[in-house]
């Protein structure tokens, strides 16, 4: 029959699509449904979809081609309501899938997430893996409805029982948040930061310190920030000031786990804040350093303390910059984000640090400046600042020769390698500087660091 022109009429076909005769009628609906317009198929749905499966599948497939999704919203709606055959609601549901992530029309994007949004509601847990694999796949979804699309495959997968092997999945999802960090609901996030948080925080690495860090900083309000301080960030800080003593295994997760996601979101400043272009998280840091300060004992929490303070002060002074030289520039991923404005941030935070090196030696003790050097070294790392500019930075500690433990700190960072003749000659000035203090303190420390450089 499909080699017959014209073809036969849809109705004659379907007469043999029964039984045996249902192999040989494939080819011919095929060909049929190819050439068919919308018209006709929209006219004859009813009839195809009360067909055999295999002829079903095939129908909706050629529906797909043919209709425009407005018309697909409610006969597919209702095939999926009534339908409980896995295949048929793989097909309708993969195709949905494909013709969202195919879409380029905001409206029609709407339109189509609202099918398709209908369909993940009404998911059982017998259908076909391939429908929760399609689930993981938010790389392809339009930004403009990713955000939904990531929550609602997000609620749906942790709900699976165990027996659907599906960690992987919601492991995937998890890896492909970066996009949806601004757009995700604040008590959503909070659901998922906080499942099995009291008992996991305290004995256990905490698994979403990068994903915490990323959704602190994505934002583009200091009222947002702040909400997202108040509902993520503080009950963490909380969490962690009331298991600051306790050990697991002889771990202080608590303290650990705190300290990681402080690091985090300093790696991960320049990537959201300067690229992406959201609000300097001075707010943020400073309630944190705060709310910190007034409930931790200094002895045992001064490097975190520290480490805040400094990352503080140097996002303040980059915002300073950014905001006196009007930049407003959008960075390209692809370029050194912000290379002149950490240059020029880098002699001021220098000042800094000394007068906070100098604050810490008159409250404690002389010998700070060694936990305060490594503190310091932890900031360059994790703000990945360069080595021209750490060597800008430590030059700061040099401004009160009267002050040794300046020169102690500088002599703890300065670098035992340098990259070129302009690295070569910035350490040779700090190291000339070093040699001519008339201390024998310094002096001793000296030629105790020449014996390597």
């Amino acid at each position: 029959m499909h080699l017959a022109r014209p073809h036969p009429p849809l109705a004659v076909v379907l007469l043999y699509a029964k039984g045996d005769y249902l192999q040989y009628v494939l080819p011919s609906l095929n060909a049929i449904l190819h050439n068919i317009s919308a018209n006709n198929i929209a006219e004859n749905l009813p009839k195809l979809i009360n067909s055999p499966v295999a002829l079903q599948q095939h129908s909706i497939q050629a529906a797909f081609s043919k209709l425009k999704h407005e018309k697909l919203q409610g006969i597919f709606s209702d095939i999926w309501k009534s339908s409980t055959n896995s295949t048929i609601r793989t097909v309708i549901f993969c195709h949905t899938y494909k013709m969202l992530s195919t879409e380029t029309n905001e409206s029609d994007i709407k339109e189509i997430w609202d099918l398709l949004s209908i369909f993940i509601e009404n998911l059982t847990f017998n259908e076909n893996k391939k429908i929760y694999l399609t689930l993981s796949k938010v790389e392809k979804v339009p930004l403009s409805v990713r955000t939904e699309f990531w929550m609602k495959s997000y609620d749906f997968l942790k709900k699976l029982p165990a027996s659907a092997n599906c960690t992987s999945l919601i492991n995937d999802l998890c890896s492909q948040m970066n996009d949806i960090m601004e757009t995700l609901d604040v008590g959503f996030m909070a659901k998922i930061c906080f499942e099995n948080f009291d008992i996991k925080f305290t004995t256990v690495q905490y698994d979403y310190s990068y994903q915490v860090s990323l959704y602190l900083l994505s934002t583009k309000t200091e009222a947002a920030q702040m909400e997202r301080y108040e509902k993520i960030l503080l009950p963490i800080l909380e969490k962690a000031i009331a298991g600051w003593d306790k050990q697991h295994k002889n771990v202080y997760h608590a303290r650990n786990n705190l300290s990681d996601i402080f690091a985090s979101i300093s790696r991960e400043f320049e990537n959201v804040v300067l690229k992406k272009q959201m609000i300097f998280p001075i707010s943020m840091y400073t309630s944190a350093l705060n709310k910190l300060q007034n409930n931790l004992p200094t002895i045992e929490s001064y490097m975190l303390l520290t480490n805040i303070k400094l990352s503080l002060g140097y996002i303040q002074i980059l915002h300073d910059q950014k905001a006196n030289t009007g930049s407003a520039e959008s960075f390209d991923i692809n370029r050194d984000v912000g290379k002149d404005l950490r240059a020029s941030a880098a002699p001021i935070f220098g000042s800094l640090c000394l007068k906070y090196l100098k604050e810490d030696v008159a409250n404690h003790f002389p010998s700070i400046y060694v936990i305060f050097a490594e503190t310091l070294d932890a900031i360059f790392k994790q703000f990945s600042i360069s080595f021209n500019d750490k060597l800008a930075v430590i030059k700061g500690f040099l401004e009160d020769k009267d002050f040794i433990q300046g020169y102690l700190v500088v002599m703890k960072l300065i670098p035992n390698y340098s990259y070129g003749d302009e690295e070569n000659a910035l350490k040779n000035e700090l190291l000339e500087a070093l040699s001519f203090h008339p201390l024998e303190e310094v002096l001793m420390h000296y030629w105790l660091l020449r014996r390597d450089n």
